[in-house]
């Protein structure tokens, strides 16, 4: 639970480019705490400073990465979920293309089919090969009709 007036956002899985075992999952907020506070491991490396992710899609103040792919380094993506203007939640995309990260986006379609307000990306997957990756969630075409989605990006 988050304190009022402030904004959630949280990561839930990740994984390293051929290292599926270092998956790291986030701590979920707590009461006393006004945002999520993620922790990673790194065997060889340095990690950069933390960054916030679909800032200009997140006007309902709650977001959260559902899953990270990157199949080389500097190359990744990331899909989650976040809060729009109706507080419904809905999906999105970003990706970094060597070493520097776009502006997060809405999955395409998604919004429109999501009529009954909830939306989640379950899995997010990427090959170095063309940048290729596909995501997959469900939405909610009716407050009681539960969809699934698949999308891909070449």
């Amino acid at each position: 639970m988050t304190q009022p007036g402030c904004r959630a956002a949280q990561i839930r899985a990740a994984t390293a480019p051929g290292r599926p075992e270092s998956t790291e999952r986030s701590r979920p907020p707590t009461r006393s705490a006004s945002r999520s506070r993620p922790f990673f491991t790194e065997d060889n490396g340095t990690w950069r400073a933390a960054g916030e992710v679909a800032t200009a899609l997140n006007i309902g103040g709650n977001a959260a990465v559902e899953s990270v792919s990157c199949p080389s380094a500097g190359n990744c993506a990331e899909a989650g979920s976040y809060l729009d203007q109706s507080r419904h939640t809905q999906v999105f995309v970003v990706g970094e293309l060597n070493g520097h990260w776009r502006n997060a986006q809405e999955i395409p379609g998604t919004a429109a089919l999501n009529r009954g307000g909830s939306a989640t990306v379950g899995a997010l997957s990427c090959v170095p090969a063309g940048h290729y990756c596909s995501a997959g969630g469900y939405y909610l075409q009716t407050r009681s009709s539960q969809q699934a989605f698949v999308v891909n990006k070449s």
